[in-house]
């Protein structure tokens, strides 16, 4: 019979066996243990609103009974819900009359099943569990289990779009096509890097053997194994940090990028690849000054008032000035000196490899730091690209941004990664660059609108309005009603698609000077009921002095 389980802490599943324990209850509890099972990826995770992972079951020589028939009913609950999945049939192979998998008695066996879930709020501290139940080949009842506890993490939530930016909608792009595709080819990157000391562009012995080499060795082992893997493409971002004579310093960045390159290439055997040859097969993307790096460090660190250090450096434009203000701050907070710009100074390399014939189901898996990045073909740079939308939607903005920036040296000018460039700039503030972004990427109507966002936001209205002519929006017909084109803005707001209690007023607003009471009074209303705040703005704005004695006004706002 179904019950709820109660959660409290660490959940945790354990049989006892004592000496009284018979020879078929030992079958049966070893049989439970191993239908407990486990998921892949372990940390559940709702991306798009859709959770996907598989549920693993390994069975030892055996455990399975020759003429047992299992049903295995999945289930999340979730704030005294129960979510069913699809249930699992399996059979013994003495089994003739049934065609379900069969789980072999003399044979260490695993069997995979993908399963899909519509994330629904309060998914986040859900409980997988399994209710398991056996018969034998004629339809008799076997023996009773506990509920399996799978899987007691709860999901991962990754925020969908719209996706707002100091109260400005911008439009990434994610490559749709690809995520929802299930490819027959497995792709994937493993990450390491090498670090420098200041000046330098050596690569110490004890470097050239830090733990994310040694980690990323092992990785390839285990990744080339197969037959037919291969590594086909190797992306190198190298930087050097803004301080003192590594500022600007291109022959410093261009020597530990030689460096970098011979110690990659000997100490992760790449040289051993079919595609070493080519010459595009190591790409590299040089950063002098990292300034972006800087920043994203100091956030993260514990100095005080790092927010305002952070707002201080980007405020400064003139180099040496920012320079002068970065050497105070180094003198104030031996920290940044000792902790945040050694990590600047390294070289980071990204080893692409392709694993042929191999099924994949949707996954997209982001890890802390591009330590390990596990992703799904088909190409590289839309991987790295929908991993940055991803993290531009859970406001990762730096992080996206160094996600783009390889991409982008992959890609080579392609559209979709300068627009989410320009997303993700806009993001961390420097619309100056944004802007360039945004410019190499117009081919794309997506940027376009973001550009003509920028546009706005600059008070340009009448250049914004080429950008964001192309359908009706709501940033169109602010900037119609800014420039007075009030008619135009009416017919805009219209035809747009309306969600938020701001695009109904400015719906009133644009009918109130066009004189159309009823759809104004209509608009308010609609506002009003949103956000009880807008009935009182209504009644301070001036917009809607003429109508304060209509009857639609009146409604509206009472």
């Amino acid at each position: 019979m179904r019950k709820f389980i109660i959660i409290a802490g660490a959940i945790a599943l354990s049989i006892t066996l004592n000496s009284c324990t018979s020879q078929k209850d030992m079958q049966r509890e070893n049989l439970q243990s191993a239908v407990m099972g486990r998921t892949v990826p372990s940390q559940l995770e709702s991306y798009a609103g859709d959770i996907t992972f598989d549920y693993v079951i390994d069975f030892l020589p055996g455990e399975f009974k020759k003429n047992t028939v299992m049903t295995i009913t999945p289930m999340l609950e979730y704030n005294n819900k129960i979510v069913d999945l699809p249930p699992i049939h399996l059979q013994g192979d003495a089994i003739k009359n049934l065609n379900y998998p069969v789980i072999p008695n003399n044979k260490s066996t695993t069997y995979s099943k993908a399963m899909h879930l519509e994330y629904e709020p309060g998914m986040e501290n859900g409980v997988l569990w399994a209710e398991i139940e056996t018969e034998n080949g004629r339809g008799t009842k076997g023996a009773s289990f506990e509920p399996a506890i799978i899987n007691p993490n709860g999901i991962q939530v990754w925020q969908e779009q719209p996706l707002m930016i100091d109260g400005v909608k911008y439009v990434p792009i994610m490559v749709q096509d690809y995520i929802n595709t299930t490819p027959i080819e497995q792709v994937g990157c493993i990450g390491c890097y090498i670090n420098f000391p200041m000046s330098q562009s050596s690569i110490s012995d004890k470097e050239a053997h830090n733990k994310s080499i040694i980690q990323a060795q092992q990785q390839l082992r285990n990744a080339l194994a197969p037959k037919g893997a291969k590594i086909s493409k190797v992306v190198m971002v190298i930087s050097t940090s803004p301080d003192g004579s590594e500022a600007g310093n291109d022959n410093l960045t261009k020597a530990r990028a030689e460096s970098a390159k011979a110690c990659f290439m000997k100490d992760l055997n790449l040289n051993s690849s079919p595609n070493s040859k080519r010459g595009d097969f190591i790409t590299e993307s040089l950063i002098n000054e990292n300034w972006d790096g800087l920043y994203e460090q100091l956030e993260n660190s514990k100095i005080p008032n790092k927010e305002a250090i952070v707002k201080e450096l980007k405020a400064i434009k003139e180099d040496n000035a920012r320079s002068n203000k970065l050497l105070e701050y180094i003198k104030q907070y031996p920290t940044i000196k000792n902790d945040i710009l050694p990590s600047l100074r390294r070289a980071d390399c990204y080893v692409f490899y392709t694993v042929p014939e191999y099924r994949v189901e949707q996954v997209v898996t982001y890890a802390p730091q591009l330590e390990t990045m596990v992703m799904t073909p088909p190409a590289d740079w839309k991987a790295l690209n929908d991993l940055a939308v991803v993290a531009i939607q859970n406001k990762k903005y730096r992080k996206a941004q160094k996600l783009l920036e390889t991409a982008a040296v992959i890609a080579k000018g392609n559209a979709i990664v300068y627009n989410n460039m320009g997303v993700a700039c806009a993001g961390l503030g420097n619309t100056t660059l944004a802007t360039e972004h945004f410019n190499k990427a117009q081919i794309r109507k997506e940027a376009k609108y973001n550009m003509g966002l920028l546009l706005m936001e600059s008070g340009n209205y009448k250049k914004a309005e080429g950008y964001l002519n192309n359908t009706p929006n709501i940033p169109l017909a602010y900037c119609q009603l800014q420039r007075g084109e009030n008619r135009e803005a009416l017919h805009t707001l219209k035809q747009s698609a309306k969600q938020h209690a701001g695009d109904y007023y400015l719906l009133a607003v644009a009918a109130a000077r066009c004189g159309d009471a009823d759809t104004m009074g209509d608009a308010l209303k609609q506002a009003s009921q949103q956000n009880h705040k807008m009935k009182h703005k209504a009644k301070h704005d001036a917009e809607f002095y003429p109508y304060r004695k209509t009857e639609q006004y009146k409604n509206a706002v009472k």
